[in-house]
């Protein structure tokens, strides 16, 4: 069952959820979920699986996402780590839901967070 984004920043609290961003590696570095982990899907469906199984526990819950709601590669990814018999989800609404609520970017291209400007309060007279 696909996860909300409400749903994903609730989950992630726990220590055993990962939120795995599964593009290629360079994407990743551009921009993504914010304490989120890179682990690309890729043509390699075997080696992604491998990989998974190899970097983490099988305790692991998985929440996969990718680019945005167009893309499968989340829902594809977690249906491999499914098949392996790891606990997996996909957050469909991906970078894009995610950054168009506001919600913690990191990567090289993330948006900078403008300086408040310093409020000053007045003295009544």
């Amino acid at each position: 069952m696909p996860l909300t984004k409400e749903q994903v920043l609730e989950k992630k609290k726990d220590p055993f959820v990962v939120l795995l961003n599964v593009l290629p590696e360079k994407d990743f570095e551009k921009l993504h979920i914010k304490d989120s982990e890179n682990l690309p899907l890729g043509q390699n469906i075997r080696g992604f699986a491998m990989a998974a199984l190899k970097k983490y526990s099988k305790q692991t819950f998985f929440i996969t996402y990718g680019a945005d709601k167009e893309s499968t590669v989340a829902l594809n990814a977690a249906k491999v780590l499914l098949d392996k018999g790891l606990r997996a989800d996909h957050f469909p609404g991906g970078l894009q839901e995610w950054s168009q609520a506001g919600l913690s970017l990191g990567g090289t291209d993330r948006p900078r967070e403008s300086p408040r400007p310093l409020q000053l309060s007045r003295k009544e007279k």
